[in-house]
């Protein structure tokens, strides 16, 4: 698709050099150089459908992460629950002690 949007007429672009007096051997050599610097443009452009393919990317590897954070958030409640009754049963013992 990329493709088609950037044809390039490379044999109309040497006659028209010619046309200007340069010669077929440097019309082809530069219609060359022009054809690989147009293909390395075209190689690195992003298209619509890149970048919402990227998006959806994101967007499940943000979830995953929300997922994970919620994970962690249940353990650490858990810990700190187990702490605190264990904090409670050591000052009740430590109450009974004295």
């Amino acid at each position: 698709m990329i493709a088609n949007a950037y044809d390039f007429n490379t044999h109309g672009f040497i006659k028209k050099l010619m046309q200007n007096d340069i010669s077929e051997r440097q019309a082809e050599a530069i219609v060359e150089v022009v054809y690989d610097i147009k293909q390395k443009i075209i190689s690195n452009v992003i298209t619509k459908e890149d970048i919402y393919e990227m998006t959806k990317v994101m967007q499940k590897e943000i979830e995953s992460v929300k997922q994970e954070i919620q994970k962690l958030e249940l353990r650490m409640t858990i810990r700190l629950g187990t702490m605190m009754a264990c904090l409670i049963s050591m000052i009740v013992t430590a109450l009974k002690l004295l």
